[in-house]
């Protein structure tokens, strides 16, 4: 009697034991939830409605700030220690030609070139690059600028460990031998790192249309730079300091000014504005004594942000951080207006347009109520007495982990009495069901809030959100006052909802109107895939989504209210980043049979897209791939120049056809400029440059030293 009681408890628990582990298997694979009962929120109690919309508030206190805190890391949502922060895509520089192709719709090369004025910074009617940025409006920092008269390089830092020289990689010293640039892209602008001694510096070259270059001058400092007419802005690779000089003598360059970025915080992203200086910084957050947040000192005046002045969602959300977009002017260092809000160090995404900073957050939700929402679809499974227990434990102001305890509490009550035949029939239903649900509800496990920040006056405008998540800040485009923003929901790359079987992922546009209310959706594209790049140009979106095939997807936007696929076309391989070449031809840079892939697409007709040429290059790997910057475009000579790690390529696409043009041979090649018909290519250890007429070599310059 003893032992079938003994056998009928074991029994019980490895029922409630198997219940519990499909249960985990939802708690453990939701990072972020969307709660599917929106009417109870476990965290009203500490969360004054108030702000924009009743979603975005300041904290009342630090006590608010701490709980705020302490909720995030409780319910899973935190990210405290871990992550790494996305790149913030900003916006454009505003100098670039266009033209309306035979659908109308108006292509911007970015940044293909400007004319330069006469006077101490650039030369008389030369057409001069300038970096490939993200959007319209805004300058980007990168290691190589030009003003026509000029080159400022600054090759990427060198730092002696265990005896040689070598550069670092994700902060990280890479193996003896092998030089590898910082990642800046992935990493952020201005990363914290350790404190070697670089060996690197900016030099300053004079140059001009015939190919002559000339070291003028150097500054003792690397990183990335901006220029302000007579004064470089240099952000410092070492992370520590953001730097002004005059380099009205560029013979002599002078510091003038120095920010010093604080020990727990590091520069994202920089934009230039006309004569503004844009920036995103990330502070880490200690739970116990979070703020006063210190961004960074400039001179001796220490930034202080206290906790009453940061916004957070009306929702706890996942954050390990504190957000900070601030002005600088460039004359002087001197800081200007801020705005401050949390986020995730490793989910936050931040999209720039010419009036708006756009940021977005994972929204939570808790995994009890979405055990609810499945038991109110099956009600058939369990008794009614534990659905009504249930939808009581959803509405308790209690951690996670304390729900999940009663849950289980509340299975084992649950499975008394029943036999082990009604336990296994239970828990297979249970497995097929839960799967079933998942792919009925896919986009109801994971969404993404967003905050729109005018840059105007650095005031909260609006909040909203979106199923799914976004990929980069190429995911976000605002138009006429329109957002549009690219997402996915479910499967390994959307991050969510993974059940047995995997919930397969789909990718969806939607279309938000100035108040970040839905106006627009369009669903349901490449089932079982994931969005590999988007880039939104006019009316147009262009998605490449990948899992075996390339899918590209032409998207009508022009009417906010019901954007439409147009057209679509799958090949081999991916292109991780597309650009607009001329009037109907997209670019697509990324990889196929485990080298790099330049596809060129004719999307003139937009219900039928053509890869209309394909070139591969001997390359498994190539900057521009990852780093928008690296890339180079000329429409006069119908060429772009991306690097490889071989060395530099110049690929004509003259007739729609992408050919090579010139291939430059060496090691550690950077970047490419051009200034009037002579190209310039920039590499570790010599300037070179070539007649964009015939690609002659017009001279080189060694710059080993």
């Amino acid at each position: 009697m003893e032992r079938n009681k003994v056998l009928a408890v074991a029994g019980l628990a490895v029922a409630v034991i198997a219940l519990g582990a499909v249960i985990t298997k939802i708690f453990l694979s939701i990072p972020q939830l969307r709660s599917v009962n929106d009417s109870v929120s476990p965290f009203a109690a500490i969360l004054p409605k108030n702000g924009v919309d009743a979603g975005v508030a300041k904290f009342s206190s630090a006590e608010e700030f701490r709980q705020y805190l302490s909720q995030s890391q409780s319910s899973g949502n935190g990210a405290f220690g871990g992550g790494r922060a996305q790149a913030f895509g900003m916006a454009e520089s505003a100098v670039a030609p266009s033209a309306k192709d035979s659908a109308g719709v108006t292509f911007t090369n970015p940044l293909a070139y400007s004319t330069a004025s006469s006077g101490s910074s650039g030369q008389t009617g030369l057409r001069v690059s300038e970096t490939n940025v993200r959007t319209e409006g805004m300058d980007e920092p990168d290691i190589v600028k030009t003003d026509g008269s000029h080159i400022y390089y600054s090759r990427p830092a060198q730092y002696y460990y265990r005896g040689g020289p070598i550069m670092l990689q994700n902060d990280v010293p890479a193996s003896s031998g092998s030089a590898m640039p910082v990642d800046s892209q992935k990493i952020g602008i201005m990363p914290p790192t350790p404190t070697p001694v670089p060996t690197s510096k900016t030099e300053i070259f004079l140059t001009s249309g015939t190919g002559e270059a000339a070291l003028l001058g150097t500054i003792g400092k690397t990183g990335e730079t901006l220029l302000y007419g007579d004064t470089l802005v240099l952000f410092e690779s070492t992370g520590q300091n953001i730097l002004g000089f005059d380099i009205s003598d560029r013979k002599n360059p002078k510091e003038k000014w120095n920010i010093t970025v604080g020990s727990d915080s590091s520069i994202l992203e920089a934009r230039k504005s006309g004569n503004k200086l844009y920036l995103v910084e990330r502070t880490g957050v200690n739970i116990s004594e979070p703020c006063p947040i210190r961004p960074m000192t400039s001179g001796t005046k220490v930034s202080e942000i206290a906790c009453t002045d940061i916004y957070r969602p009306g929702v706890v959300a996942s954050a390990d951080s504190v957000f900070t977009a601030l002005y600088v002017d460039p004359s002087n260092g001197s800081v200007g207006d801020t705005v401050s809000f949390v986020g995730s160090s490793g989910q936050s995404v931040a999209y720039v347009s010419a009036d708006s900073l756009f940021v977005t957050y994972p929204l939570p939700t808790d995994p009890v109520a979405i055990m609810l929402g499945f038991f109110r679809e099956n009600g058939d499974l369990l008794s009614t007495d534990f659905r009504t227990r249930l939808e009581k434990l959803a509405g308790y102001d209690i951690g996670v982990d304390a729900k999940s305890m009663e849950l289980a509490r509340l299975l084992q009550n649950e499975m008394l009495g029943k036999s082990q035949d009604e336990q296994l029939r239970l828990q297979t239903e249970m497995e097929n069901r839960m799967t079933d649900y998942g792919k009925k509800h896919l986009r109801d496990f994971g969404s993404t809030g967003i905050v729109k920040i005018a840059l105007s006056d650095f005031s909260v405008k609006a909040n909203g959100s979106v199923p799914g998540t976004p990929l980069n800040d190429y995911s976000l485009d605002e138009q006429d006052g329109n957002l549009r923003i690219a997402t996915t929901s479910g499967g390994n790359g959307g991050g969510y909802f993974m059940m047995s079987g995997n919930v397969q992922s789909e990718n969806d546009v939607y279309v938000l109107d100035k108040s970040l209310k839905k106006s627009g959706e369009l669903t349901g594209l490449g089932a079982g895939e994931r969005i590999y790049s988007a880039r939104f140009i006019g009316d147009r979106g262009y998605l490449v989504t990948f899992k075996q095939t390339d899918p590209f997807y032409i998207l009508d936007l022009s009417d906010p209210t019901h954007p439409k696929q147009t057209g679509e076309l799958k090949i081999p391989g991916y292109s991780s980043y597309l650009h607009p070449l001329g009037t109907h031809l997209v670019l697509g840079i990324g990889r196929d049979q485990n080298k790099v892939k330049l596809s060129l697409f004719d999307v003139a007709d937009p219900a039928n897209p053509v890869e209309i040429s394909k070139y591969l290059l001997d390359e498994y790997w190539s900057e521009a791939t990852d780093d928008h910057r690296a890339f180079l475009a000329d429409p006069k000579h119908q060429v772009f120049f991306l690097p490889g790690s071989q060395g530099g390529y110049v690929i004509s696409y003259a007739g729609n056809a992408l050919s090579l043009k010139k291939a430059i041979a060496g090691q550690g090649v950077r970047r490419a400029i051009f200034v009037g018909d002579t190209l310039y290519v920039i590499g570790d250890t010599a300037i070179s440059s070539y007649d964009e007429n015939t690609w002659e070599k017009r001279g080189e310059l060694n710059i080993v030293r």
